[in-house]
């Protein structure tokens, strides 16, 4: 399956519809990334969102930024606060 990554600002309410999940594959990333199923349903959600496309190279490093945020965070939390979200710091992440 091909997709499109775009940036888009999660506004709440309307930003993915039940309808849109029946109909697009939408996929949530660090970063205010998303990878939506490359055709027309999939462009026009993109359309109504305001997204902003990006190459998947470009998609990828955004999330690998992001991710060094939340993980740089992890690395400041102290070991109870750590250990009240699992001892796990957080894992890099792949795009699809």
């Amino acid at each position: 399956m091909a997709y499109k990554y775009i940036v888009a600002i999660a506004n709440g309410k309307n930003f993915i519809l039940g309808e849109d999940n029946d109909a697009v594959t939408i996929v949530g990333y660090p970063g205010n990334l998303y990878a939506v199923t490359d055709d027309d349903l999939g462009q026009s959600w993109i359309n109504r969102v305001g997204g902003v496309e990006k190459t998947k190279v470009e998609a990828q490093t955004i999330v690998d930024d992001a991710m060094t945020v939340i993980q740089e965070d992890w690395d400041t939390f102290s070991d109870e606060k750590k250990e009240k979200h699992g001892n796990v710091r957080p894992p890099n992440v792949t795009i699809i």
